[in-house]
């Protein structure tokens, strides 16, 4: 079995002496070992897209933010409609771009922390899990948002519930398999639906 690629010839029993250069480019743009893989032919521009603009800063989205000091609950006064500046949302709740990826919150274990079901939660994956920080983490293979704490010679991650008839119970590291995604750096509260 033979075909084309380009106006190189490729047989299937060929190996990859016979092969000029074996598919390695000097130019490659990131100057690091490189591995097959597979994507339908149908979605390679995606994927270059995709890599284009994943080099490329995130896009800005500046919002209006208003001098007000404090909003007041009645009607705005016409004085106050000077604009103190722009606000970009990413530059605010995104402190490294290619580490951080968002998290949809389900469940009440972290109520007091701010956490509830259908927040989201911007993590950080190069900010070190330490103890004090809300971490995501997998334990025993199941995800959970919790608070990494010591308590007393040993590391635990710990939820924030105060309500009487919670019962969520310290989750210690020792002899489990814990992997540590990240660090939840910013919530997204919706308040209303």
């Amino acid at each position: 079995m033979s075909w084309n690629r380009g106006s190189v010839r490729l047989d299937s029993n060929d190996t990859s002496e016979h092969r000029p250069k074996r598919g390695r480019r000097p130019w490659a743009p990131y100057n690091e070992p490189t591995r097959p893989v597979r994507i339908p032919v149908s979605r390679i521009d995606d994927v270059r897209r995709f890599l284009v603009r994943a080099k490329e800063e995130p896009p800005r989205l500046e919002i209006p933010m208003f001098e007000s000091p404090s909003p007041q609950a009645g009607f705005p006064s016409p004085a106050a409609d000077a604009v103190e500046g722009a606000l970009d949302l990413n530059e605010l709740l995104i402190r490294n771009p290619p580490a951080t990826f968002f998290l949809r919150a389900e469940g009440e274990s972290m109520r007091d922390a701010g956490i509830t079901t259908g927040d989201i939660l911007i993590v950080d994956r190069s900010i070190e899990a330490a103890p004090g920080k809300i971490v995501i983490a997998t334990y025993d293979g199941n995800i959970f948002v919790k608070r990494l704490r010591r308590n007393r010679n040993e590391m635990v991650l710990s939820s924030e519930n105060s309500t009487p008839d919670a019962v969520y119970p310290d989750m210690p590291l020792s002899g489990h398999d814990v992997v540590f995604w990240g660090v939840v750096t910013s919530i997204i509260h919706r308040l209303t639906p």
